[in-house]
């Protein structure tokens, strides 16, 4: 009789689903093949829901600590992925995973930040979301109390816990694998955890599905069909690290748009996964000439760009690695540039320096050829199936 292989399973762990579809989703459509795919989530928490998944989605939101315990002993994962581990639910994650012996992986799913790594939120945000905050917590610190009062009531553990949470340091609590994109993310993150270089892999910013896709535009790039600028959003109203809200953060943007528009390009507003597009559609639907997009898998949309505008996003180092000209504008509130971004982009500070730029024909003309012609970037693209292939080759 035939031997049949079953598959070992591993457990992904998102704090909302919403980072499935731009993230974790091509990357699994390659891991299923070997692995039987687990995702924890708290959407509960979120009050948010996703569609159907071909795999098992496990909302651990407001789950009590024994059955989060069991439900992981029943999985018997392989590995525990996890995509951040700065929330106290990452680090009740991380510690549980101890516990009980299974390995835990990280593996960066976006843009890394130095002032962001540990959820960084102004004053505003908390005051205006103080009791969602409360709420939401609540279930995340009643766990991780009940671990240490239970499960792992020692000194040893009082000890890891308090340099997790207020010195930032995770050198007992760190993860026995990682996968960045860049080096420079990598030695971010390494402050923290101090990784061995042999813990470590470099996979690139995965821009591709198929790693034959990746090899056919090298090959031969497609005809760009249309112009327009694509403006790549990034969630800081929805994360809290500005004082603006959805109608002043428009109100923000749109005299950027119209000088666009005034020059009759298009605008395609690429919406960040994790926000809600009817809210983004409804907002601007007064605003001709602007198109709201919400596309996982943005490489056609980068490539036909005339220009991309943005602030700090992942999408702008896949702009960059695509040789598409980047307009970095400023954002109220605290967030951080991206220095190789910085290097390589055109940094406008207001709508009128944009026009008074806009008006020296040679300079732009000049820096659409740098940029179309720049052969020594140090962040390489890639596909989400390279990555798949890494995460199996660690696990």
């Amino acid at each position: 009789m035939r031997n049949i292989m079953t598959k070992n399973n591993i457990i992904f762990y998102v704090p909302r689903t919403s980072v499935l579809n731009s993230f974790i989703d091509p990357i699994n459509i390659f891991l299923r093949r070997k692995f039987n795919v687990y995702i924890f989530h708290a959407d509960s928490l979120y009050n948010s829901t996703s569609a159907e998944k071909p795999y098992n989605k496990i909302d651990i939101g407001k789950m009590s600590l024994n059955k989060i315990t069991h439900t992981v002993k029943a999985i018997n994962p392989v590995v525990f992925f996890c995509i951040h581990f700065a929330s106290i639910n990452d680090k009740l994650m991380i510690r549980l995973m101890k516990k009980l012996n299974i390995k835990t992986y990280y593996l960066q799913h976006g843009l890394l930040l130095e002032d962001q790594l540990f959820y960084v939120k102004n004053d505003s945000y908390f005051r205006n979301n103080f009791f969602f905050l409360l709420y939401r917590n609540s279930y995340f610190i009643r766990n991780y109390l009940i671990y240490i009062c239970t499960l792992s009531f020692n000194r040893k553990e009082f000890h890891i816990s308090y340099n997790m949470f207020f010195r930032k340091i995770f050198l007992e609590n760190t993860f026995e694998k990682a996968i960045f994109f860049t080096n420079e993310s990598y030695e971010m993150v390494n402050k923290y955890f101090h990784f061995r270089r042999d813990q470590v892999k470099i996979s690139g910013s995965p821009l591709f599905y198929r790693n034959d896709e990746l090899i056919k535009y090298n090959e031969n790039p497609p005809v760009i069909k249309q112009k327009y600028i694509l403006y790549v959003h990034s969630p800081f109203v929805f994360s809290g690290s500005t004082h603006l809200t959805y109608i002043t953060e428009r109100e923000y943007l749109k005299p950027y748009f119209d000088f666009f528009i005034e020059e009759g390009y298009v605008v395609k507003f690429l919406l960040h996964p994790r926000e809600e597009i009817f809210l983004y559609t409804d907002l601007y639907k007064e605003i001709s000439n602007i198109e709201i997009i919400q596309e996982p898998n943005s490489v056609y949309l980068l490539h036909d760009a005339t220009f991309v505008l943005g602030h700090s996003s992942s999408v702008l180092i896949n702009a960059l690695c695509l040789r598409v000209p980047i307009i970095q504008i400023p954002y109220p509130g605290k967030y951080e540039c991206v220095p190789i971004i910085e290097e390589h982009s055109l940094f406008i500070n207001s709508p009128l320096e944009l026009k008074q730029t806009f008006r020296e024909k040679e300079k732009i003309k000049d820096f659409i050829h740098t940029v179309k012609h720049n052969n020594d970037l140090p962040i390489k693209i890639t596909s989400f199936e390279h990555i798949a292939d890494l995460l199996i080759e660690i696990i």
